[in-house]
């Protein structure tokens, strides 16, 4: 995604990927909507981020060493996380952000993975 945006038609894919990229885009909200955007009904996103689940093994080493930092956002990020990570989302809060911005949101969480239905 480059500013969030895509130049494609609304629900023009049955699937959209986004591996590792919700935290780094500065609009969260915003590439969440082009995500569902593009979707056409029916349509699944597969999206994956680095996991900030409370008692996750890194949620547990930052907590303990004092890493638990704030974000721009309100999301929170790790001390460990490199520079372009603007935020960790945890599973409710990407079920929470795919169902606030118009998706029909069914949520299934494989270790850090995240599937979407547009339904």
């Amino acid at each position: 995604m480059d500013s969030e945006s895509v130049d494609c038609q609304d629900a023009s894919f049955d699937c959209v990927i986004s591996i590792e990229v919700l935290e780094h885009v500065g609009d969260l909200r915003k590439a969440t909507r082009e995500i569902v955007r593009l979707l056409e009904d029916g349509g699944t996103a597969l999206v994956t981020t680095p996991c900030a689940n409370r008692f996750s093994l890194e949620w547990i080493k930052n907590w303990l060493s004092g890493g638990l930092q704030p974000s721009h956002d309100g999301y929170g990020r790790f001390a460990t996380d490199e520079p372009g990570h603007l935020r960790r989302l945890t599973s409710r809060a990407m079920t929470n952000l795919f169902a606030n911005v118009g998706g029909q949101s069914r949520h299934h969480t494989i270790q850090d993975a995240s599937i979407h239905n547009n339904t």
